[in-house]
């Protein structure tokens, strides 16, 4: 069963989503950085989501936080950058060190 996500942003505004992959799926920590709701439920499993936000603001804002200070911690781009250097140190079979060093000229 699928299920759809409601994320609290940093500027305290709820957000939807309706997919199950990619970065709002990945930062949410149900509780923590969003809720999620069953998605058969649809505009009405989203409707309750987002009033749950709108009834407990402060909770709303400290969900905003997580979830922008998770992004940043875990998915910036100093990881991205990590993690296709090791994915292409792995495809050439090369230590990581190695072909960082190369990267930067060294």
């Amino acid at each position: 069963m699928s299920r759809e996500v409601a994320v609290a942003t940093p500027g305290q505004a709820p957000a939807g989503s309706g997919l199950l992959q990619g970065p709002e799926f990945e930062v949410l920590l149900p509780g923590q950085t969003g809720l999620t709701y069953d998605f058969q439920e649809g505009a009405k499993g989203l409707a309750g989501a987002i009033d749950w936000l709108l009834r407990d603001p402060q909770m709303a804002h400290r969900m905003g936080q997580a979830a922008f200070h998770r992004t940043r911690a875990e998915f910036g781009i100093p990881n991205m950058v990590e993690g296709f250097l090791t994915a292409l140190a792995y495809a050439r079979g090369v230590p990581l060190a190695e072909l960082s060093a190369r990267c930067q000229g060294r």
